[in-house]
């Protein structure tokens, strides 16, 4: 299901936390504080630092690679984001609004308006700052959502052009609620919003990321892709 957490969220961004550490100097561990957690909440691994005016001070890695292997975590392994990438993409939308190439009231049938005849009404009234916040009526991910985007990962073409895809067949869905009345967790908001931003930027989410937010804040161990292979972890 890698390539499904590409579509929903974007794509995965893979960043070793700590990659500074190793050259900046003394700082106090956090390993023993870090490892009765790993039991208590069932991880294979867990690391932390703690920022105290934009230097880190003490920080931790404890566990392994691997769950059924003993392969000790290091502060420079680098851990899936998930869904924290959301963030991410509503950072890009506020750098496009800000160039004026976007508004947060833009709605999906401005963006879109091939699609606008074929949508759902309600749909076509919804703005980027309601899909940003959740707050759009799209139901909670559902049986409906899980079904498509299975279909989704079928097609070909780029990831961008599948998350037209889906926008596409989402679109004469009913919502769920008016929108911006009420608050519902769902993926497609963001596969939704990843595309509007895509359409207008005519640039893709990974170049976008790359461009106005790894290079510019200097991360340069971030990554874009799936997890990686346990040789490849090695390799890190």
């Amino acid at each position: 299901m890698h390539l499904a957490k590409y579509l929903t969220y974007g794509i995965c961004v893979i960043l070793a936390l700590f990659c500074s550490i190793t050259s900046a100097g003394a700082y106090s561990s956090l390993d023993a504080m870090l490892e009765p957690y790993l039991e208590k909440y069932q991880l294979p691994a867990l690391a932390a630092a703690v920022v105290q005016n934009g230097e880190i001070v003490a920080a931790g890695a404890t566990g392994t690679r691997r769950a059924d292997a003993k392969i000790p975590v290091g502060l420079d392994d680098r851990f899936h984001l998930g869904s924290d990438t959301k963030a991410m993409t509503s950072l890009l939308a506020a750098t496009l609004v800000e160039s004026g190439k976007l508004r947060w009231d833009s709605t999906v049938a401005e963006i879109f308006p091939e699609l606008a005849e074929k949508m759902n009404p309600a749909l076509r009234k919804v703005t980027l700052q309601q899909l940003l916040s959740h707050t759009s009526g799209i139901p909670g991910d559902n049986d409906e959502f899980g079904t498509l985007l299975g279909k989704t990962m079928l097609q070909d073409g780029n990831l961008d052009e599948m998350r037209y895809w889906l926008v596409q067949q989402w679109s004469p869905l009913p919502l769920e609620s008016s929108p911006g009345t009420k608050f519902a967790y769902a993926n497609m908001n963001y596969v939704i919003a990843g595309a509007m931003i895509e359409r207008t930027a005519s640039k893709t989410w990974e170049e976008l990321i790359t461009e106005l937010i790894f290079e510019p804040l200097g991360l340069k161990s971030a990554g874009l892709g799936p997890q990686a292979t346990l040789a490849e972890s090695m390799q890190l």
